[in-house]
């Protein structure tokens, strides 16, 4: 089901869910949308095609994208291609072969990726070291009042701030305990850490530092538009 037509046909039928937490969407602009969660990933008008991941460059968008589209959505490196083409929020394809919004060279994308993947294996280790205290009021408060995979101020370039300088936020690790990326036993070690309480165990603090990094990596990436 991944033409406009199809989709016409189906909305006028009952049937919204499509699968899990996907759902059909009959839009007021004459458009049909595929939403995913809260975000429309997909939008079929009679001319055009609109992708969107909202952000969350997640296994389940692309497969959305894939099943909904005619197109193949694919991660090479950490980059989203589309046939072969650089993908970008709110890239549209029309039917007489125009693509608008298309990313941006994939080599600056592919750059970015190793700042952040070393920013988080470092972060990792001045965490174990203990040079990152427990979060406060006096953390970056773009990081500090972070919401739902995004910070409610700052944006793109209050990230990339903190890779330029080395500044390892408490607050970055501390939202993401609810992220599915940290265990119950990391949570644990990380909070006795921060309450100065002595962990000696070295296989504790080597599965500790790997979920930490795989953490901040994805707090890092999901602002700054990775996969």
């Amino acid at each position: 089901m991944n033409t406009y037509t199809q989709l016409n046909k189906l909305a006028q039928t009952r049937k919204r869910k499509l699968a899990n937490n996907t759902y059909l969407v009959i839009r007021n602009d004459d458009g049909y949308g595929i939403r995913l969660h809260d975000t429309e990933v997909v939008i079929h008008y009679k001319d055009r095609i609109v992708l969107n991941s909202g952000g969350y460059k997640t296994v389940t968008t692309k497969a959305r994208m894939n099943e909904y589209t005619p197109f193949n959505v694919i991660q090479k490196q950490k980059v989203w291609y589309v046939d072969g083409t650089p993908f970008k929020d709110g890239i549209t394809f029309y039917n007489n072969g125009t693509i608008k919004g298309q990313g941006k060279d994939p080599k600056e994308t592919i750059k970015l990726t190793k700042r952040v993947k070393q920013y988080s294996k470092d972060y990792a280790k001045e965490f174990i070291k203990g040079n990152v205290p427990a979060p406060s009021n006096g953390d970056c408060w773009g990081c500090l009042f972070h919401k739902d995979g995004k910070p409610t101020i700052g944006g793109k370039e209050h990230i990339l701030s903190h890779l330029d300088d080395k500044y390892y936020v408490p607050s970055m690790l501390y939202n993401m305990f609810d992220s599915g990326y940290l265990s119950l036993y990391a949570k644990g070690v990380i909070s006795e850490i921060w309450n100065d309480k002595p962990v000696n165990d070295l296989y504790s603090l080597e599965l500790v530092s790997k979920q930490i990094q795989k953490a901040i990596y994805k707090f890092c990436a999901r602002d700054l538009g990775l996969a």
